[in-house]
């Protein structure tokens, strides 16, 4: 394997560990901000009032304060109009297990209110579609692009 080749795994290896930074959520509900629907329209200007970080607004006296929060986008059926909600929360006991994919099932308590979707995920900005990520894209493609390097050498060791 040539240097470039190296230098561009240790490259994406370094891009795909998460560091320990908190992690970020999109904060916007599209009945107040329009530009929270979907698809969201998303800028610089909106990124830097629409994120939150999750744990350093975490309540140390709230129910699961230990548990790393999650992002959240949850759509709704309010008396006819489509709400869609993008929050970072504690997930439920029945969620701590989900790291990307559909929420729990929500009661409603108002008879005005349908939940249409609601989907989890735990890495920065992840409510924000449904679509995948750059981030996921690169790490597939580095994926892709490694074992496309090392499948012909691992052949040349099968007997």
């Amino acid at each position: 394997m040539n240097s470039n080749n190296w230098i561009f795994a240790i490259v994406a290896f370094a891009f795909v560990i998460q560091s320990g930074a908190a992690l970020r959520c999109w904060t916007c509900t599209s009945d107040r901000s329009p530009e929270c629907g979907d698809p969201m329209n998303i800028t610089e200007h909106h990124k830097d009032f629409h994120t939150r970080d999750c744990e350093a607004a975490a309540n140390p006296n709230s129910y699961g304060y230990n548990e790393k929060s999650i992002c959240k986008k949850l759509v709704q059926r309010e008396n006819g109009r489509l709400v869609v909600r993008r929050s970072c929360e504690i997930p439920g006991p029945e969620e701590r297990d989900i790291t990307n994919g559909p929420c729990a099932s929500h009661d409603t308590t108002h008879s005005h209110v349908t939940v249409v979707s609601c989907h989890i995920c735990n890495t920065n900005l992840c409510n924000s579609a449904t679509s995948m990520s750059g981030s996921k894209l690169f790490f597939l493609s580095s994926i892709i692009f490694v074992a496309s390097r090392f499948m012909p050498a691992l052949r040349s060791f099968s007997v």
